[in-house]
């Protein structure tokens, strides 16, 4: 990328940092989170087992995939982080700066919530909370502008070929066998293109979703609905053994590819399956 980028992107974090105060400091560090792995794994649950169950298993998808794009993306381009003495970085990262995976999730996240439902406010947070995000990138002084408009680019290109991908896919009777050959396929795909440890967590991750979507399913079929204090009990019990779940395995597993990928299908499997039967077995969902 030539150096008069960089410079332009340079005089515009600093002129954005200028506004610097401490009300905007936690506003912007509060919307970076909106785009980090703690609040997906809070949000995807909550989408498939209280609004739908085949859309929050799409976007969790979509989303994976996204992210395993994007880490293919920061090897190749191998882009460095602003670094100017005069840019305050406020939030430490270590990972290449081109594109931002912040932008480019939060394209895919509310882009697909978008056109699924397609309400108002589900348009307007398509277009406000990417925005927002990005923009908090620039502020923090950890990307570049450029780093923010590829990842909105690179997550629209995405999301618009996920949505035909699944057009087709739903002309198509496929059946759990194959859906099983998918969740096994593209793990190793994954694999094979990238030996890192985000698509390590991210193959885990398909490989636990697709083997319990395909079991729940086949074994449980529960209904995604209920009041609003139904709801709020399933939110409390299904991310209370969740976390549990997640915290039990970091403590317990080696830090090591093959553990991690092992601990990401369990936490997959524990999301579309053990979750939804459980909640059948406490009375919280009813079976469809």
């Amino acid at each position: 990328m030539p150096d008069s980028l960089f410079q332009w992107g340079t005089d515009l974090i600093i002129r954005v940092q200028s506004l610097r105060n401490p009300f905007l400091d936690g506003l912007f560090t509060l919307l970076t989170l909106m785009g980090e792995e703690f609040f997906f794994l809070l949000f995807l649950p909550a989408v498939l087992w209280c609004v739908s169950r085949d859309a929050g298993l799409r976007l969790g998808v979509l989303l994976f995939l996204n992210d395993c794009t994007n880490g293919l993306l920061k090897e190749t381009f191998n882009a460095p982080r602003p670094d100017d003495p005069r840019i305050t970085v406020l939030r430490e990262e270590t990972s290449p700066g081109f594109p931002s995976g912040h932008a480019q999730n939060a394209t895919v996240l509310w882009g697909y919530l978008a056109t699924q439902f397609r309400r108002p406010l589900t348009w307007a947070l398509a277009v406000v909370l990417p925005l927002a995000i990005g923009l908090s990138r620039i502020y923090l002084g950890v990307h570049y502008p450029h780093d923010v408009i590829g990842g909105w680019l690179i997550g629209a290109v995405i999301l618009v070929l996920f949505l035909l991908g699944t057009a087709i896919v739903r002309q198509i009777n496929i059946g759990p066998g194959i859906t099983l050959l998918f969740a096994v396929l593209v793990p190793l795909i994954i694999l094979s293109l990238s030996q890192g440890s985000g698509a390590v967590r991210v193959a885990g991750l398909i490989l636990g979703l697709g083997t319990g979507a395909v079991l729940e399913r086949r074994l449980v079929r529960f209904a995604a609905g209920g009041g609003p204090g139904t709801q709020a009990a399933k939110l409390g019990v299904g991310l209370g053994t969740m976390f549990a779940l997640y915290l039990g395995m970091y403590a317990l597993f080696p830090a090591t590819d093959a553990f991690r990928f092992v601990r990401y299908a369990i936490l997959g499997l524990w999301v579309t399956f053990a979750t939804p039967w459980l909640f059948v077995r406490l009375g919280l969902a009813p079976r469809e």
